[in-house]
């Protein structure tokens, strides 16, 4: 071996790359190749260091450092590949190598993931408030011309009640005068005159009119007090609120939603005022209310009678109780340990959210500090149970 060999063998055992390798050298061609490689070796290298992961090297180019590197390159390039996705809104991106950097990535993810969860609640929380303090202003304002109808349709029976006792008498005059003489003719001309007038048809209708009115604003003014319960505006703090009368406005309020399929039969026990969010409270149990009324439609077919949705409220020691029935189609005994899960859903694409028990769950166990528990048989029917703190 030359001295000029052992020059640049010594040269590459150092860790540099001689700049050209002399051509008087024994091992010039294996020198050379190797000289290049290395050089590629560390161009790559230097490249990915500065983030650059365009790089590329010749198929010449081989052997286990090269191959670590061209591995590392690829593991980069799909980390800024998942990066861009998370980026745009995928958070279902995960990295499957391990270490401290893995772990921090998956981590930095799932708060992401979380905090898109918090910003969609916080969004439909806002949508509800908004909707809420809409129905309320509604309520409002239909209730005051509903109030006007009310009073006049009230004075109308009273005059015509008094106008038909007018009129009894002035029938009693006329039959008098039938026996007088000189009013035979004037009494014909008032005979013709009440037939005309179909006098004895007004008398029987006239009133049955203005009842079933005054009974159709009565009902107005029902719905709009339940409305105005039940979009009560949310509050930041707690307050007393009359659970019986809450579960009874939103049962008012749900009534198109469940007519047709279920009668309602209630239960309230005596209840004392329960501090609460009571705005909130009204949608866990519009949500069980709705759910009750879909598992009976899912029940039977169309035609086949309705079924029975039992609300029943009982005191008990520092707490509440809830209970909402149904005779519907029951939950199968392998789901009903994840109905309760947050976005566990068994209904079809287009049929509703589904997630009705997991929305009451969290009012009532996450708002309130409650508890909310469920007894099911498949073909019999659900019953719920909520528990709230009094106070």
């Amino acid at each position: 071996m030359s001295e000029s060999d052992r020059t640049i063998i010594a040269t590459l055992a150092a860790g540099r790359i001689p700049q050209q390798v002399p051509a008087d050298c024994e091992l010039t061609a294996e020198l050379q190749a190797l000289t290049v490689q290395l050089e590629e070796i560390r161009r790559f290298a230097l490249g990915l260091a500065s983030g650059d992961l365009s790089l590329s090297v010749g198929r010449e180019v081989r052997g286990p450092v090269i191959g670590s590197l061209k591995a590392l390159q690829a593991s980069l390039r799909h980390l800024t590949w998942q990066a861009q996705r998370i980026a745009e809104g995928d958070l279902s991106q995960r990295v499957d190598f391990m270490g401290d950097f893995a772990a921090a990535f998956n981590r930095m993810v799932e708060q992401l993931a979380e905090r898109r969860r918090l910003e969609d609640r916080l969004r439909q929380a806002q949508k509800l408030e908004a909707v809420g303090q809409l129905a309320a202003g509604l309520a409002h304002e239909i209730n005051t011309p509903a109030q006007f109808v009310s009073d006049n349709l009230r004075f109308l029976i009273e005059v015509i009640h008094d106008l038909f006792a007018l009129l009894s008498t002035y029938r009693h005059g006329v039959a008098e005068l039938a026996s007088a003489p000189g009013f035979a003719a004037t009494i014909e001309k008032l005979t013709e005159a009440e037939e005309a007038a179909d006098i004895t048809f007004i008398e029987e209708e006239a009133m049955n009119a203005c009842t079933s009115a005054l009974d159709g604003v009565e009902r107005i003014a029902s719905i709009v007090g339940a409305m105005k319960d039940f979009a009560v505006p949310d509050q930041r703090g707690k307050a007393p609120a009359d659970l019986n009368r809450a579960l009874q406005a939103t049962l008012t309020v749900a009534l198109e939603k469940y007519r047709d399929v279920a009668e309602v039969l209630t239960d309230f026990g005596e209840l004392p005022l329960v501090s609460c969010h009571v705005g909130d409270l009204n949608q866990a149990f519009l949500q069980l209310i709705l759910n009750a009324a879909q598992a009976i439609r899912d029940a039977a077919p169309s035609g086949s009678g309705k079924g029975l949705i039992t609300v029943r409220t009982r005191a008990e020691p520092g707490v509440v109780r809830v209970e909402i029935s149904d005779t519907g189609v029951g939950i199968p005994q392998d789901i009903c340990d994840r109905i309760l899960e947050p976005f566990f859903t068994t209904r079809e694409v287009g049929s509703g959210s589904g997630l009705g028990l997991a929305i009451a769950r969290s009012i009532v166990v996450d708002k309130h500090k409650g508890e909310l528990s469920l007894e099911s048989v498949v073909g019999t029917g659900t019953t719920l149970t909520l528990s709230i703190p009094v106070g």
